[in-house]
């Protein structure tokens, strides 16, 4: 496939990661692809955009010291119970979920490092849910 059929959109996405390099990427490959992005790389910063902002999608690293990822969205999901969450991690072992609250049923999870086309279709596939 080309390129520009690689699927975008113009929905709302909040990007929870503690490595601003990743947040970068990861926030301009979205939006890129004509979503609108919120970011945030602590999970507090993560739970005030929660309160604050509209959005449709939480995309959380799993590995967010000194919490996780998990724990951030529960959190958040409690404030917006209908946002499909979208967990990524470059740590995707039996250990690290295990650690962090799930063995992976029902998990949606994109292992970094991903391909753009690969996040756009993990993305656009929990928003059309």
């Amino acid at each position: 496939m080309e390129d520009q059929e690689v699927p975008g959109g113009s929905e709302r996405i909040l990007i929870v990661d503690d490595q601003e390099a990743v947040l970068s990427i990861v926030s301009r490959i979205l939006e890129e692809l004509g979503y609108t992005v919120f970011s945030a790389s602590t999970a507090e910063d993560a739970l005030r955009m929660a309160r604050e902002f509209e959005f449709d999608l939480l995309l959380t690293d799993l590995v967010i010291p000194p919490t996780s990822g998990m724990t951030i969205a529960t959190e958040i999901a409690a404030l917006r119970p209908n946002v499909p969450i979208l967990y990524m991690s470059g740590y995707m072992t039996d250990e690290v979920l295990e650690d962090h609250g799930t063995h992976g049923a029902g998990l949606s999870f994109v292992q970094k490092p991903f391909e753009r086309r690969t996040l756009a279709e993990r993305v656009r596939s929990l928003l059309d849910g």
